[in-house]
């Protein structure tokens, strides 16, 4: 989204400050006043983050011209949801890093712990930059929706461009460095984007879909052994239970290999193990029971499990 800000640099102000030739970081710290903010009288209400909210930045990445405090936005005075009365606008990094209702600044030269941080260490670093390159371990960063005055039904999702500063490696924020401390490093050789998820849906469509059919196919040629029965309720009932645990090991995986777009399939494998679990009632019904629900009653009270299952 394409944000007119009204503010000024954070730059003017730490020139103000006199800073020492120690100074490394700078450490921002918001309002904390649970009677106003509700959420923050514990950490349940507040999202599970120890209030007051805390960031930081490097002091050449705070020096930078676009790195702002801002106090409007859209012509108008920032108002109290969007960071009032002052907040702080980094645009080449996640949104988090850009804290708002700013009570606190100072100048330190040891690195300052941020919120999102302490809470999920595994997943927002320090320095959180936006790379298109590098995925979050539960999401893509190739690409985004541009939010602007189309409709709801248009397509504005764009390449992710890396910001201009951090690709020519200014201020001393150097490639490899940004590669080592950004976000979550990379260690998967094969990087999964968005326009690889139509593939990689297609063949998990295929994957589940054909052999369901061959098996029913078989069934109803008779090329499903002596037992037909007990063979399509054993495949239906296995594969409901194999998609269903491949569905719940989507996100580890995601975050092992660090493919943030693998979580966009998790509810596809889903709706298959459901399909799976279906088809293995269904035929249950039809061809073991033959529709007599006298017996499926029978079948309940002998065996309970059935309900769970």
């Amino acid at each position: 989204m394409v944000v007119p800000w009204i503010g000024f640099s954070l730059a003017a102000l730490i020139k103000k400050a006199k800073p020492l030739s120690s100074a490394k970081y700078v450490a921002f710290e918001t309002l904390y006043d649970p009677k106003q903010m509700p959420g923050q009288k514990n950490r349940f209400a507040g999202g599970g983050i120890d209030y007051p909210y805390v960031e930081g930045l490097r002091i050449d990445e705070a020096v930078h011209p676009l790195t702002l405090l801002s106090v409007g936005l859209y012509g108008k005075t920032l108002p109290p949801q969007n960071g009032a009365p002052i907040r702080l606008v980094v645009p080449w990094k996640y949104g988090f890093k850009s804290i708002k209702s700013i009570t606190r600044i100072r100048l330190t030269d040891k690195r300052p712990p941020t919120s999102w941080n302490r809470l999920a260490p595994n997943e927002y670093g320090f320095y959180a930059n936006v790379n298109p390159s590098v995925d979050h371990p539960r999401w893509s960063q190739a690409s985004e929706r541009r939010i602007s005055g189309a409709s709801l039904f248009s397509r504005n999702r764009i390449d992710t461009q890396m910001f201009k500063w951090l690709r020519r490696g200014r201020a001393s924020i150097r490639w490899h460095e940004f590669k080592k401390k950004l976000l979550m490093p990379s260690t998967f050789a094969l990087k999964l984007k968005p326009n690889h998820l139509f593939w990689v849906k297609l063949i998990i469509h295929i994957a589940a879909l054909a052999p369901l059919c061959l098996t029913f196919y078989q069934a109803f040629t008779d090329n499903l052994g002596g037992d037909p029965v007990t063979a399509l309720l054993h495949f239906t009932g296995l594969g409901a239970f194999k998609l269903l645990i491949l569905s719940l090991l989507v996100t580890p995986l995601a975050r092992v290999l660090k493919q943030g777009v693998l979580i966009r399939v998790r509810r596809l494998i889903g709706l298959y193990s459901f399909t799976y679990a279906f088809a293995h009632f269904a035929s249950y019904i039809l061809f073991d029971l033959q529709l007599d629900w006298s017996l499926l009653l029978s079948e309940i009270i002998k065996r309970p499990t059935l309900l769970s299952a």
